[in-house]
């Protein structure tokens, strides 16, 4: 618990568990070999999870995604100790 600061499940590394055209796809992304593409790709995926306001702040950066969230009702991620209890 102490060392994975809160993520105390057994799948905390998501990575174990991947296919390789899943896993290369993350190690692109996240090298920035995408460069602005991967900010509208996570914009498309936030407004899948949690609607189309949040995938629109997702675009005017983490200020605008905080207050939408708080609007939506998520503020446990806008605490640290709400977040890790």
């Amino acid at each position: 618990f102490v060392l994975t600061f809160g993520q105390s499940d057994k799948n905390y590394f998501r990575s174990d568990s991947m296919e390789w055209g899943s896993y290369l796809n993350e190690v692109v992304d996240r090298a920035g070999i995408y460069g602005p593409l991967s900010i509208w790709s996570m914009a498309y995926k936030t407004g899948q999870w949690n609607g189309p306001t949040a995938g629109l702040a997702t675009l005017f950066g983490p200020t605008a995604e905080s207050v939408e969230a708080a609007l939506r009702g998520d503020a446990d991620r806008l605490l640290p100790v709400a977040a890790v209890l």
